[in-house]
């Protein structure tokens, strides 16, 4: 949505294509930042400050960057446990809880953190680029 709302800019704007590519470019990069942002807070984030309840994509299994990222790293018995919470529709911090220490022993905070730098980077260079 990023992307495609400054490319449109961009071309109302007159702007060069190369311009509008960076700026599509920029979007993408910024909104992929920010989702895996919101990941990471939805696991490890703080109520207060995050303005809705932690916890909430582990309860409906979304598949977000920390879980594919975990299914993808975990092995043995994390993979079958992690699979196990998949499978379930218990929606109690238990849940939460064994996932969420599952995701720490898979180091997928940490992942998450240099993938979202990762986006974020690439979002700044594409901006410094724009003429």
């Amino acid at each position: 949505m990023i992307g495609g709302s400054l490319k449109t800019g961009a071309i109302i704007g007159e702007a060069s294509l190369q311009d509008q590519q960076l700026l599509y470019d920029f979007g993408i990069n910024l909104g992929i930042a920010f989702q895996i942002q919101d990941d990471i807070l939805d696991v490890y984030g703080d109520p207060a400050t995050f303005g809705k309840n932690i916890g909430g994509d582990i309860l409906c299994n979304k598949k977000t960057f920390l879980l594919i990222s975990a299914l993808n790293k975990a092995e043995g018995q994390e993979k079958y446990e992690l699979l196990q919470w998949l499978k379930t529709t218990d929606q109690s911090e238990k849940k939460v809880q064994a996932v969420t220490n599952l995701y720490n022993s898979l180091e997928v905070k940490e992942i998450a953190r240099n993938k979202m730098e990762e986006y974020y980077l690439l979002a700044i260079k594409a901006l410094n680029s724009v003429d």
